[in-house]
């Protein structure tokens, strides 16, 4: 086996720094628009951001539904 060194590192806290940095701003928008803040986790995962952004626009927003 193969030791990681010091490149292979800080690539592998960027990413998950960025996938982090990326999930906060998804939370907020799922939370207004009426979906629980967590739904916006998804975005971590690989091909979250594209299950997230499809769910919402095809599905009926909860914050819709209040309004009527």
């Amino acid at each position: 086996m193969r030791n990681i060194g010091p490149m292979e590192l800080l690539v592998i806290c960027f990413a998950i720094g960025l996938g982090w940095l990326m999930a906060i701003p998804f939370c907020r928008i799922s939370k207004r628009l009426g979906y629980p803040a967590p739904w916006g986790l998804i975005t971590i995962l690989p091909f979250g951001t594209l299950v997230w952004a499809c769910y919402v626009a095809f599905t009926q927003w909860p914050s819709e539904l209040s309004r009527r």
